[in-house]
């Protein structure tokens, strides 16, 4: 099932999946504790302005509007509740 919805001149986007939510939370946990990283996360894919001065999980799409790595499929709401189950 294709996710349609227009993005940085994009129109069409593949889900991810269940199993890539849960490999990045557990890529995310076991960085965030080894480096000190706060599980804070942005939760959305837009550029933020002053976002070097955010501690915690950021995406390169809120640093760079040209970056589509994380695309409007991914599912945030999902990837939260991913993380508050450490």
């Amino acid at each position: 099932k294709i996710v349609d919805r227009k993005w940085r001149d994009y129109y069409f986007w593949q889900p991810y999946t269940d199993i890539q939510l849960e490999k990045t939370s557990e890529l995310c946990k076991e960085l965030s504790k080894k480096h000190n990283i706060n599980l804070n996360f942005v939760g959305h894919n837009t550029k933020i302005k002053g976002i070097e001065t955010f501690m915690g999980i950021i995406t390169r799409s809120n640093f760079d509007s040209y970056a589509t790595d994380i695309s409007p499929a991914f599912d945030f709401e999902k990837f939260n509740k991913l993380l508050e189950n450490e």
